[in-house]
């Protein structure tokens, strides 16, 4: 149809080509020419573009976009510890809650902002959490600000495993809950 189509009007547009045992479809571009000679068509020349790569970089982005509005809206601390090699990203969300203006490092240093009165509950139950199969983890206890001093927080965490059921990575969320529990200590005083 677009060949016939092609050689009346050269009409270029987008389609799917569904493949020869019709296991999938394919979006391309296809693009005819006629090439004439003395008024008669005597050749007609298609260029076919695949766009899968175009659409999943799409998508890609679109899905990265709703992450970064979500993570702003939430105003949470998101962070990925890849256990393999101990490196953690962190959004910038940790500098506006904590001060810090780190964004890639690694579980030494998460740990060590971790309160030395909490640190062995914190590290020993994410520890357990992913040795034991768990899926979620959660704690609260107090962060390090990069003033030094501590604030109440509150730690989200799912932690990602292989087909072999293996931690592979851990996905979180922190949140600086210390407004929030001056105000409740207040409440029962």
């Amino acid at each position: 149809a677009f060949l016939a189509k092609a050689i009346e009007d050269e009409d270029n547009g987008e389609f799917e080509l569904i493949t020869h045992d019709q296991s999938r479809s394919l979006p391309v571009i296809l693009r005819g020419h006629r090439f004439e000679f003395d008024n008669e068509t005597r050749a007609v020349g298609v260029i076919v573009q695949d766009l899968s790569d175009e659409r999943i970089l799409e998508k890609l982005r679109q899905s990265e976009e709703r992450y970064r509005y979500a993570a702003l809206a939430a105003n949470d601390v998101i962070w990925a510890w890849v256990i393999a090699d101990g490196s953690m990203q962190i959004n910038t969300a940790l500098q506006k809650s904590f001060g810090w203006e780190i964004q890639n490092t690694d579980i030494a240093w998460w740990n060590e902002r971790i309160n030395p009165d909490d640190r062995p509950r914190i590290v020993e139950g994410l520890q357990h959490a992913i040795e034991d199969g768990e899926e979620r983890w959660e704690a609260a206890f107090h962060f390090q600000r990069a003033n030094g001093t501590y604030a109440y927080a509150f730690n989200r965490a799912f932690i990602v495993r292989d087909e072999n059921n293996t931690a592979i990575k851990v996905i979180g969320a922190l949140l600086d809950l210390s407004e929030r529990y001056k105000y409740e200590q207040a409440l029962r005083n």
